[in-house]
């Protein structure tokens, strides 16, 4: 395990995600702006269709606005290529999804060595990362012989091992029980407070959400067609 590293500010500015159907253009994302500190935590919640997840995704670089920025620290990333935005994300970004999206041919150790040695960068010793999360005597295991909240763990164990700046996590409860979701969450908490790193965080659950630095709600997006209302 090593000291904190600097995490990096988040921020997205005028984003607009809209793209054409059948029944014609549909918005999946309008919002002002947000800007997460350097080594800070958020929560994104909203309901259902308000475009959390799409937020999320724009700031992993996995796609870009149709309108908008998103700047990581001092990259515009939705300025940078396909390929660079991959390079970018592999190089800062660690990721934790609802399913944890391991290999199931890998064992945990191997999972969770996986990222830095994708990256080609440096990261913390897969032993100390089970030994810390909570999975000692899971090392050789695969993942079809882990409980969900293991393999979440070992989720959490993967997106860390890279010692990333900005940590995003979309929904990595939401197909657990209160008490694994809690421990879940505690961990992730705890990464990020040992790595110094910057952690935003979609959830449904309030009592997840206050657990973080701040939170911001985003609403459903208007119809293109949509009239706006003023009181």
């Amino acid at each position: 395990m090593t000291g904190p590293a600097r995490g990096i500010t988040a921020a997205s500015t005028d984003l607009l995600v809209r793209y054409e159907s059948t029944r014609g253009p549909v918005t999946a994302l309008s919002h002002p702006g947000l800007t997460v500190e350097a080594g800070t935590s958020a929560a994104i919640m909203g309901p259902s269709g308000c475009g959390k997840s799409t937020l999320l995704g724009l700031l992993a670089g996995l796609a870009i606005p149709t309108s908008g920025q998103i700047t990581v620290g001092d990259t515009i990333i939705s300025a940078l290529s396909e390929r660079d935005r991959v390079r970018f994300r592999r190089q800062h970004l660690g990721m934790i999804y609802q399913a944890d999206n391991l290999l199931p041919h890998l064992t945990v150790e191997e999972n969770i060595a996986l990222a830095p040695a994708i990256a080609g960068r440096d990261g913390d010793d897969p032993a100390g990362l089970i030994d810390h999360l909570g999975l000692t005597g899971l090392a050789a295991r695969f993942p079809d012989h882990l409980s969900g909240g293991q393999r979440q763990r070992v989720a959490v164990a993967r997106a860390v091992a890279g010692r990333p700046q900005l940590i995003l996590a979309d929904e990595p409860t939401g197909a657990l029980d209160e008490t694994n979701a809690a421990g879940v969450v505690e961990l992730l908490l705890d990464a990020q407070r040992r790595l110094g790193a910057t952690l935003i965080l979609v959830t449904h659950d309030p009592q997840i959400a206050c657990r973080l630095d701040r939170v911001e709600y985003l609403e459903p997006p208007r119809r293109p067609s949509e009239p706006v209302h003023v009181a």
